[in-house]
């Protein structure tokens, strides 16, 4: 059917009445906001759930590093027992004059005689040698392994007749305990800080306290 002009005209105006009302302006301006309204609260409602979804899980991340952190800080320390029971029977000798072609096994057994009145042969020593790289104008330290712990008790128990001589005795410490050992010395008199069996010890106020990490030290007393 084909319209005439006057009739195109009269639909053309009933439609430009209709769009123009605001009536039917403002129920699709209402519907429009319903739908965003309604699309926007299921998008927050997501994103909300998304979100403790998140959280909940790096809560539990943090529960299993904090364990994982535990574990690691106890097989350390386990380690650290282990390395430093296989070292009982060490001691390391500090100051004595390195030289070419020197004999370790005739020096460090008549500094043992001689110096400590410990009368040791050779073969109460599993091995002994010299650690580190070497440095123009100083002398490494030496190394010295017993066949057994009593042996070793003998040189460490005399150690102290070697004062005023320069040359000295010291434990041999894991990493760990070394750095606890020189952090104590930092902290507190140096009579008062020593070694025993692998232990760090101090004396504070007359009191002896073992040390076994850095969070144990007492008050300094210096």
């Amino acid at each position: 059917m084909v319209l005439t002009q006057s009739q195109t005209q009269d639909v053309q105006g009933l439609l430009e009445n209709f769009v123009t009302s605001n009536d039917v302006i403002s129920q699709i301006a209402a519907s429009v906001a319903k739908i965003v309204e309604v699309n926007l609260q299921k998008t927050f409602a997501n994103q909300n759930q998304i979100i403790a979804q998140m959280q909940g899980e790096i809560s539990q991340l943090k529960v299993e590093n904090g364990a994982l952190s535990s574990e690691n800080k106890a097989l350390k320390a386990e380690l650290d027992v282990l390395q430093q029971y296989s070292r009982r029977n060490n001691v390391r000798i500090l100051g004595i004059k390195e030289t070419v072609n020197e004999n370790l096994d005739e020096i460090v057994i008549n500094l043992f005689k001689s110096k400590l009145n410990v009368n040791l042969e050779i073969d109460h020593i599993d091995r002994m040698h010299r650690v580190g790289k070497p440095t123009s104008g100083s002398s490494r330290q030496i190394i010295v392994k017993f066949t057994s712990y009593r042996y070793r008790k003998l040189v460490f128990d005399n150690k102290k007749l070697l004062k005023g001589t320069g040359i000295r005795i010291a434990e041999d410490l894991t990493k760990t305990r070394l750095m606890l050992l020189k952090e104590a010395i930092s902290r507190y008199p140096r009579e008062n800080v020593w070694s025993f069996d692998g232990n760090i010890w101090v004396n504070t106020g007359g009191k002896k306290i073992l040390i076994r990490s850095v969070a144990e030290f007492p008050k300094s007393v210096k």
